[in-house]
């Protein structure tokens, strides 16, 4: 069955800069997935104490790493079990479809891409949606005028390990 040999190809990777209520709703949209097979990795950034990312995941199943800048996002993601990375800014909630769509997309093409874009949007308080970003399959064009990327994006762990990728913030990656 498609969920016993999709377990574990994704590791989310959430960039924690402040505990505050958009990281605990981070860590909510990775527990309200639909569909399993994804891990999550937290990890610190700048003074933020590891025991108070504990106590944000409220009982969400994750591995928390402390470190001190952006620069360690990329090497520390690349070291992960997954063979797929979900590299965030941090701040992105998930879909609760995310990691169903997306492993569905890599089981049927895995072979032919190294990164998958998502489209995004802006959730309001109440529900709502607005400022749609729907990123085409491939656009040089895009890809050189505005944020293509957004604030996820999955990558082949092996294209992390081969680019050392250091950035100084998720928006650049």
């Amino acid at each position: 069955p498609l969920a016993s040999r999709m377990t574990n190809q994704l590791c989310l990777v959430v960039p924690v800069t402040d505990v505050d209520e958009v990281v605990v709703s981070v860590f909510k949209s990775f527990r309200d997935q639909v569909f399993g097979g994804m891990s999550l990795l937290a990890i610190c950034l700048d003074s933020v104490d590891p025991s108070e990312v504990r106590s944000a995941l409220r009982g969400v199943s994750a591995k928390v790493v402390a470190r001190g800048d952006w620069s360690d996002v990329s090497r520390i993601s690349s070291k992960q079990d997954e063979p797929w990375v979900v590299l965030t800014d941090g701040r992105t909630n998930l879909a609760p479809a995310f990691s169903a769509t997306v492993l569905a997309r890599l089981r049927r093409e895995q072979d032919s891409i190294d990164i998958v874009v998502v489209d995004d949007d802006i959730a309001g308080p109440d529900g709502s949606r607005t400022d749609p970003h729907f990123k085409p399959e491939w656009s040089p064009e895009l890809l050189l005028s505005t944020d293509y990327f957004g604030g996820a994006f999955v990558v082949r762990r092996s294209l992390l390990e081969e680019a050392e990728i250091s950035s100084a913030n998720a928006a650049s990656w």
